[in-house]
């Protein structure tokens, strides 16, 4: 499957979506995809070269009190941007969750906070690569509110921000730090 848009992104509300094979979803004016109340699982493909002023890539929300979830277990997530000041690639909001267990993130940049990712929800990094993101704050991730950031096998490194070039974490956030988890500029 191959889904590239001019201002179209796809949206899952309450239901799921799994992400295999060749699947592009590139090239769109809107962030790729929005979660609402649903899970998305990426096993390969690529999600690249979206902009939108949300999230570059990817807004995980809630649906009343149905929480969003992405898994991520391969492919990559590269070249996204958002055209205003959070989440170059992915926004995880309050009570939603993204889980990263293989793939990559890289090249994505905003000029504010969190050019691969910002969490004011919760973050599992088990796996892949977060690398050569770009931010104001939190070039790799963002972590602000009472974001929760569990990193126990993910590597993010070669980043680039004003503040935290790997992670930046602000308010009443948490960052914990476990197994094979490596932070490096």
């Amino acid at each position: 499957m191959s889904v590239k848009t001019g201002h179209t992104s796809v949206t899952v509300i309450k239901s799921s979506l799994v992400i295999k094979g060749n699947t592009k979803i590139c090239n769109s004016l809107s962030m790729a995809l929005n979660v609402v109340g649903g899970t998305v699982t990426m096993e390969s493909g690529e999600i690249c070269n979206n902009s939108d002023n949300i999230a570059g890539a990817i807004l995980l929300s809630r649906y009343n009190e149905k929480a969003s979830n992405f898994i991520m277990n391969g492919g990559s997530i590269h070249d996204n941007k958002n055209t205003d000041n959070e989440a170059g690639a992915i926004r995880v909001d309050e009570n939603t969750t993204f889980t990263m267990n293989g793939g990559e993130i890289y090249n994505n940049t905003t000029d504010g906070n969190g050019g691969g990712i910002i969490c004011n929800g919760e973050a599992n990094l088990a796996g892949g690569v977060i690398r050569n993101n770009s931010a104001n704050s939190g070039g790799g991730v963002s972590v602000f509110a009472s974001g929760v950031l569990n990193i126990s096998g993910t590597e993010i490194s070669s980043n680039n921000s004003t503040w935290g070039a790997g992670v930046c974490a602000v308010g009443n956030s948490t960052v914990n730090l476990s197994g094979t988890g490596v932070i490096k500029k």
